[in-house]
């Protein structure tokens, strides 16, 4: 019973090590993986918000005008607790526009540097 424990605690203490010895390479692991989890939440986001506006053009004829897009949002999606609906995964505004007759719209997140119009933007336009 007592070789097991020590067996046990053995193979715990290696464990430990290992992952002490690897904690840049974990932690490093964790930020990919949380950066890559917020891109693909930011796309989901987009998508919906692009189906939803489809369904608006569909029932009237025409996207939301600019000027009314927050508004749009917080009519159209029930209050989230986690997070302002206006706001991309980032904490950044969506930056919202449609043609001059509305009949095309595009949907920008700044993306994690929270600047529009730089390389990481992510962009979603419709139909």
């Amino acid at each position: 019973m007592m070789q097991s424990f020590v067996t046990k605690l053995l193979a715990l203490g290696l464990s430990l090590g290992l992952i002490a010895g690897n904690a840049e390479d974990i932690e490093r692991f964790y930020h990919e993986v949380t950066a890559q989890t917020l891109y693909v939440v930011s796309a989901m986001d987009m998508r919906n918000i692009g189906m939803m506006l489809d369904y608006e053009y569909v029932r009237t004829g025409r996207y939301p005008d600019k000027s009314r897009f927050e508004d749009w949002m917080r009519k159209t999606f029930k209050e989230n607790q986690s997070r302002e609906l206006a706001l991309d995964v980032w904490g950044t505004p969506w930056e919202y526009s449609t043609s001059a007759k509305g009949k095309t719209f595009r949907l920008v997140s700044a993306g994690p540097d929270t600047l529009h119009g730089t390389d990481d933007d992510l962009v979603y336009t419709g139909p």
